[in-house]
């Protein structure tokens, strides 16, 4: 999808069904290195 559009920033949520948020923003990397990525969450307890 990222391919379609050119976007100023992605942002996506920790917990995502198919990929994590740190999953999907090591792809992105691999793609798109200069492209910023905001990993949000609403997840209460997290260890990182």
């Amino acid at each position: 999808m990222l391919g379609e559009v050119q976007p100023d920033l992605v942002l996506c949520d920790l917990a995502m069904p198919l990929l994590t948020g740190m999953e999907f923003t090591e792809e992105v990397r691999v793609e798109y290195p200069s492209l910023p990525v905001i990993v949000i969450s609403a997840t209460g307890d997290m260890v990182m």
